[in-house]
């Protein structure tokens, strides 16, 4: 993994931790993806 591929991710992450905050589902909806 690049640096840069990692700030990215990181980016990503806060991302979606804000979504998740705003809406509940959200995290549901990615668990699932992960579990993929």
């Amino acid at each position: 993994m690049t640096a840069v591929s990692q700030q990215s991710s990181a980016e990503t992450g806060e991302l979606l931790a804000t979504m998740e905050q705003q809406n509940p589902a959200v995290q549901k909806i990615w668990q699932k993806a992960y579990q993929v």
